[in-house]
């Protein structure tokens, strides 16, 4: 092969044993894996038949990779299905105490786990501690444990499904076959376009809710040698259409992602299976929509503790100013939210607690905005939907002298947060819906008028 470029500084490659040149040109074109991240700090990559992400964490920094952070060295995997996900961790350092995970995926229950794994929260990301050094210790490197892997299993909302036999929601044109002999069709039943017959679609229109949904597809076996390797599937969502081919000879009888998406609320959403052009059998069989919870989480203070990570979006000043308008969300992708400064803070401190009992890194709690007696700083969320409604989760630790009672408010609502030496407290206020013109403020002060008020982490849910 071709030796990378110096000047690229990366490269990654696969191996394929056995494999012969023209099968090799074959897979480069289109690899079933996807390089999410090759830093000195991470390096990641997600096999997509499978869903599975694998991570190794090289720092003991709060670092992320696809929807992974964790605060130590370690190696993670997830596993993802439409009903559950399966993590797993080991510290192949084997000198590590306690690793903390988030996962940015929201939860309805823990499955099972092993027992030195201990969840702290389902909502609205998993966040899970694992002690990887218990145990018998080795005799040359103090106390971890050679070569253990840690697992845990949480089941995932169930959302929306539509299949094929559905009275309402989906619609056909040209030639589909029933086919009510598949064991593993969804339901019982599933529609088979063959080739030749010419350009039919079938198309799923469930009434959704608006936000973020991870799709799903499910297709039967049936004869697999004779279904299609280049199905069109096309997603019509809120900023418009995604088509995507699929190989109908792999992943029978299980949900398929294939990718999230943002949809409006009602019925203008879709899935769109097609027969054009293709070289076998097409089934259409039933797709699903699993609401995805956005998280946008903003860390406020020293430009020296940035968090420099995953779906943190730093705010290092307190004077006024846009700080952004495109944070990045849970998913990784830019939600077009900013964070303004409308009126400033008195300064920056970074006298907080490096404790993350909060579920936040020691770089978000240890430094924080502040503000002092009478004063009241303000904050503008803008880039927001009219439309949904949003939660938002206030963090600040902080040791100045004086009293750290901090008063939050939106409107008429406000929320008080003990802040003076705080470690694992927030204060929420839910249920908010923005101003027309997508934005709400946020005022923030000492709530007994002497002493500090602090502002470490904002956290945005939707």
């Amino acid at each position: 092969g071709v030796n990378p470029a110096a000047s690229a500084n990366t490269y990654a490659y696969a191996l394929l044993p056995n494999k012969t040149t023209a099968q090799l040109a074959t897979y480069a074109a289109a690899p079933d894996f996807t390089v999410i991240a090759n830093t000195a700090s991470v390096q990641a990559v997600k096999e997509h038949n499978l869903n599975l992400v694998a991570a190794n964490f090289w720092t003991d920094t709060a670092t992320s990779a696809a929807h992974i952070t964790s605060d130590r060295q370690a190696a993670v995997l997830t596993r993802e299905s439409a009903d559950e996900i399966e993590i797993a961790v080991s510290d192949p350092t084997q000198l590590g105490t306690t690793t903390l995970l988030d996962i940015g995926r929201t939860a309805l229950a823990f499955i099972s786990g092993d027992p030195r794994i201990t969840v702290t929260r389902l909502t609205p990301t998993i966040q899970l501690s694992v002690d990887v050094s218990s145990g018998t210790p080795h005799t040359d490197a103090g106390n971890g444990i050679r070569g253990k892997t840690w697992k845990a299993r949480f089941r995932l909302p169930d959302g929306v499904k539509a299949d094929n036999a559905d009275v309402t929601g989906v619609a056909t044109t040209g030639t589909w076959t029933p086919i009510s002999t598949a064991l593993d069709s969804w339901n019982g039943t599933h529609l088979r376009g063959a080739s030749g017959t010419g350009a039919g679609t079938v198309t799923f229109t469930p009434k959704l809710t608006a936000g973020l949904h991870q799709v799903y597809v499910w297709w039967s076996a049936e004869n697999t040698a004779a279904n299609a390797t280049n199905v069109p599937i096309t997603i019509t969502h809120a900023t418009g259409s995604t088509t995507l081919q699929l190989n109908q000879r792999q992943s029978a009888g299980q949900w398929v992602s294939l990718g999230a998406y943002t949809f409006a609320a009602g019925t203008t959403g879709a899935v769109a299976i097609s027969s054009a052009g293709t070289d076998g059998h097409v089934l259409a069989d039933a797709v699903r929509f699993v609401p995805r919870t956005r998280v946008v989480r903003f860390d406020c203070g020293d430009p020296l503790l940035k968090t420099n990570s995953g779906y943190w979006n730093n705010v290092a000043r307190a004077t006024t100013a846009l700080i952004t308008n495109n944070a990045l969300d849970s998913t990784g992708l830019g939600t077009g939210m900013g964070f303004n400064i409308t009126t400033a803070f008195l300064g920056i401190t970074s006298t907080g607690t490096t404790a993350t009992t909060a579920g936040f890194p020691a770089t978000a709690t240890q430094d924080a905005l502040y503000v002092q007696n009478a004063q009241e700083a303000k904050i503008k969320l803008q880039g927001l939907n009219p439309a949904l409604r949003y939660t938002v989760n206030f963090y600040g630790s902080g040791a100045l002298a004086g009293n750290g009672s901090t008063l939050y408010t939106v409107g008429t609502r406000t929320v008080t947060l003990d802040a003076a030496a705080n470690v694992a407290n927030t204060a929420t206020l839910a249920d908010i819906t923005p101003d027309p013109d997508g934005s709400f403020r946020v005022g923030i002060k000492n709530a007994i008028g002497s002493g500090h008020g602090y502002l470490g982490v904002v956290e945005v849910v939707w």
